[in-house]
């Protein structure tokens, strides 16, 4: 009796239909996890509460303030090597996501 029941099995298992909502499951699983990580991504990114004070604007101030006054003049030269490596930094994230995105691509043509 074991033997039908896993020819059974085995025939349920390759039918079209079963092959279709196991690709069903896959892509529903993919997108929770995507959305997932959408949620992980933007988390700190949330709504900020009215009643607590912002420092930032204070802090950015304090800064300036400093920096007008312990930076000497001949430092011309460091804002153009920060502003080449920020863009190097810009090109990497880009091409690491052109990557992923091909990867993906690649993945959902396998499936």
């Amino acid at each position: 009796m074991s033997s039908s029941h896993f020819a059974s099995r085995h025939r349920k298992d390759i039918s079209t239909e079963m092959i279709r909502t196991k690709i069903a499951h896959r892509k529903s699983l993919s997108q929770k996890e995507n959305r997932h990580k959408e949620y992980e991504r933007n988390r700190h990114f949330g709504l900020k509460d009215v009643n607590i004070p912002t420092l930032e604007g204070r802090i950015l101030v304090e800064l300036d303030e400093t920096s007008q006054e312990l930076v000497p003049e001949k430092t011309n030269v460091k804002p153009r090597a920060m502003k080449t490596i920020l863009g190097d930094q810009r090109k990497q994230m880009l091409q690491k996501y052109k990557e992923e995105k091909q990867l993906q691509k690649l993945k959902e043509q396998r499936e």
